[in-house]
């Protein structure tokens, strides 16, 4: 079956309620040192590149996660929608 890792871009605000203050880039690109164990089952966790763009992941998300990760996914859509609505408001 194997394991999957679903990727979700939050708010800011959203992101520090949940883990604190987001961790700078790695310098040499690598993982992102956030005292997570990122081979953790089920549980959302700062993404292991790309938390300081507010990024959270979690890995075979199930139970313990589901209604949680609703939120999250409910959110990160409103949050691109938003995003491409303003980019079409542009003038070309």
């Amino acid at each position: 079956a194997g394991v999957f890792r679903l990727n979700i871009g939050v708010g800011s605000d959203t992101y520090r309620s949940m883990f604190g203050q987001q961790p700078p880039f790695p310098r040499d690109g690598g993982i992102v040192n956030t005292g997570y164990d990122f081979t953790a089952l089920d549980q959302i966790m700062p993404h292991p590149v790309y938390a300081a763009m507010s990024w959270v992941c979690v890995l075979n998300p199930g139970e313990a996660t589901l209604e949680t990760v609703k939120v999250l996914l409910a959110e990160a859509y409103k949050l691109d929608v938003a995003k491409h609505t303003k980019r079409r408001a542009w003038p070309a």
